[in-house]
């Protein structure tokens, strides 16, 4: 057993490299801690690799990838990554146990340290890597954000403008509303971030951060820097996004994969760039399939990133980690966007993505909501002499710690559900067992040896349709093996038996009319010629359905 952390308490790096260091050597039989790689400000991006490594080869088990915090701001991630490794290192019964049997984890719960670490230590707000250092991410004329009260948060700055498109909430005068486009007379504002203006010329503006998007760097309909914001020049510069997609494709075992972000409330599936009607075969039905378990567990929608998550289809996503693996590898990917303030709090929104604008009952109601777990979830006005713009206000919603992140109180009861959702991803995994053994005489004192060999996953050997096309999926390979003395009379020592049907291909009744089922047990034949007490061992072998081995003497 492994000790528990305290889940309701955020993860700076320094915690969380003591914890996983202490994990690994609490329980040395079923983790390893593996450092991948290291970021801009030489930080490691850790891995665990879990498993039970008394039961069965580690590198021949079915192994299933989770990461988080690939995004700076997005930090509760981390806790339920790291819930999810505590509950299988700490697992002495149930679907946990059995898991930990049989497949291995990588759980990587910090894909952007220094990005982290800049938004815990010094309320940064952005979701870049640590390629700058914070207040040298926009080095360019125009503002970047800097806290210049020096109050520990980076906040809002209002400031009275005739022009101002805000106005103070008959509601509460804490709270901003959107003026009315016909609205003439009154106060108005502009409601600007917290920082100051490089080569300030009395104008307002806004180029977005260099900073590194890990999550725009991926192979995968990568678009570069002047598509869409920190692409970077070319797919995999970062260090960190390199050691990433290194670390995966060097462990093709690795059969799915889950992405922790945060604040939309949803499971959001590919495709990022383009619509369904790209899905192969009945690779959609998968996704909703697998996606519904979760809607059960969390009460979070399906989307597609496409139809639901992205408003101007001229500007979509590209070089997201779930569509690269999904896209080019073949495995079905997630990514949950934990917490969604605007539903926690009962406050209606247009589609999946969370606005941060809102009405002054609704901005009161979001304010009565936090105040049951937050001292100061909203940062009072102050007046404050801003060295280039002159008299301001500074304040406005703690916003790293109430939109992006759920309050703390809330992280551990979140991360149950989710762990057990990328638990349930996990067993669907195709698995490999060679069910029995025959031998029968033939002519001549030979024997004919057949394995039947059985897929008792829920997904197909080959995982995808997608994986077929893009001719990612190797087949089960079959191989009989003795250290006794014996002759192989018909049938190759290796066989190829190409792929084993999962139960996902079989979800009605069979009809003449239905979709055809292929096979999810196959049987492979061998003439020997042994002495009575030969001993053989055959060996099943896929690389995301695992390796299946079962001695047989004649």
């Amino acid at each position: 057993m492994v000790h528990k952390p305290e889940f309701n308490q955020f993860f700076d790096f320094e915690r969380l490299t003591i914890t996983l260091e202490q994990w690994a050597r609490e329980a040395p039989s079923r983790c390893d801690l593996i450092t991948i790689g290291k970021s801009h400000q030489n930080r490691e991006v850790y891995a665990l690799e879990i498993t039970n490594k008394e039961v069965g080869e580690v590198s021949k088990k079915p192994g299933y990838y989770v990461e988080a915090c690939i995004h700076a701001e997005e930090v509760m991630g981390t806790n339920v990554a790291m819930y999810i490794a505590w509950q299988l290192l700490s697992s002495s019964e149930g679907l946990a146990k059995h898991l930990l049997d049989e497949q291995v984890f990588y759980i990587l719960p910090r894909v952007n340290p220094d990005g982290a670490e800049f938004v815990i230590k010094q309320g940064q707000p952005w979701c870049g890597n640590g390629r700058y250092l914070p207040g040298e991410e926009q080095p360019d004329a125009g503002f970047y954000w800097h806290d210049i009260d020096n109050n520990g948060v980076v906040g809002q700055m209002r400031i009275k403008d005739s022009a101002g498109e805000w106005k103070i909430s008959k509601e509460d005068p804490r709270f901003m509303e959107l003026r009315e486009p016909w609205e003439k007379e009154g106060e108005f504002y502009r409601l600007l971030p917290e920082g100051l203006f490089r080569d300030f010329d009395g104008e307002f503006e806004f180029p977005k951060p260099k900073d590194g998007n890990l999550n725009r760097q991926f192979p995968s309909s990568y678009h570069p820097e002047g598509r869409q914001y920190g692409a970077g020049n070319y797919a995999l510069e970062e260090p960190e996004a390199k050691a990433v997609a290194d670390f995966i494709l060097q462990r093709p075992n690795i059969g799915g994969a889950m992405s922790y972000h945060t604040c939309a409330g949803a499971i959001l599936r590919p495709f990022g760039d383009k619509g369904d009607d790209n899905f192969l075969g009945d690779d959609l039905k998968i996704y909703e399939t697998l996606g519904k378990m979760g809607t059960d567990l969390t009460g979070y929608p399906l989307i597609s990133v496409y139809h639901g998550f992205t408003p101007d289809k001229n500007t979509v996503r590209g070089g997201c980690l779930d569509d690269w693996t999904y896209e080019h590898l073949g495995m079905p990917s997630f990514v949950t966007e934990l917490w969604n303030l605007n539903k926690a709090a009962g406050v209606g929104q247009e589609g999946f993505y969370p606005s941060e604008v809102r009405s002054g009952k609704d901005e009161l109601k979001v304010y009565e909501y936090l105040k049951k777990y937050m001292e100061k979830p909203f940062i009072e006005w102050k007046t404050f002499n801003h060295p280039q713009i002159g008299e301001v206000e500074i304040g406005g919603w703690d916003r790293i710690w109430v939109f992006r992140n759920c309050p703390p109180q809330l992280l551990e009861e979140t991360a149950k559900s989710h762990s057990e959702f990328t638990l349930r991803l996990a067993a669907t995994l195709p698995q490999l067992n060679i069910r029995d053994i025959k031998a029968e005489p033939v002519e001549g004192g030979l024997i004919r040896l057949t394995a039947s060999v059985a897929n008792e996953g829920y997904l197909s050997t080959y995982l995808t349709e997608q994986a077929k096309f893009m001719k990612v999926d190797s087949p089960v390979k079959v191989k009989i093996l003795s250290e006794d003395n014996y002759v192989l009379v018909e049938g190759k020592q290796e066989q190829n038996i190409g792929h084993l049907a999962g139960r996902s291909e079989r979800v009605a009744p069979w009809s003449q009319w239905g979709k055809k089922w292929n096979k999810s047990i196959k049987k492979v034949h061998w003439i020997v010629k042994g002495e009575i007490g030969t001993k053989f061992t055959i060996v099943a072998e896929n690389d995301k359905g695992g390796i299946a081995v079962k001695d047989y003497e004649i």
